[in-house]
């Protein structure tokens, strides 16, 4: 059973580990992906500030975080899929954060707007580009 939470909580193979922090609980060390702890955080605390009206927002801050905070977190990951660059984790968790705080924003668009073409777009472009990277890097 500890080997499913390695899978799922780390998702990487033993040969890139270092892509994740290591962290002990009572004893036991356990992986979790830097970048997805990043987009976690980034996610709920978007979430909560966002659905919580703590923050106030603009159609110009949601232009900005929808359509450009995902990008460095895709760049990141689309040069280390096709070993051109190596980043550390704390690049991975901070460009994750930003990846997180862009999927909150299209969330809350699509909850709060949902007519609006803009978060469906946006959506739609990451998602089909990424499935290109993850596919055309499957020989590296």
């Amino acid at each position: 059973m500890n080997d499913f939470y390695e899978v799922v909580i780390a998702h990487h193979p033993p040969s890139d580990l270092n892509g994740c922090f290591t962290l002990n609980a009572q004893g036991k060390k356990f992986r979790v992906c830097a970048r997805c702890a990043g987009i976690a955080i980034g996610l709920y605390l978007s979430l909560l500030l966002l659905f919580g009206n703590l923050i106030i927002t603009s159609s110009y801050f949601s232009m900005i975080t929808m359509y450009l905070f995902p990008l460095p977190a895709i760049i990141s990951w689309a040069t280390q899929r096709f070993k051109i660059l190596s980043t550390n984790n704390l690049t991975r968790f901070l460009t994750g954060g930003m990846l997180g705080i862009g999927v909150a924003s299209i969330i809350h668009q699509v909850f709060t707007s949902p007519l609006l073409a803009d978060a469906w777009v946006v959506s739609f472009s990451y998602t089909l580009f990424v499935a290109i990277i993850y596919f055309l890097s499957k020989d590296f």
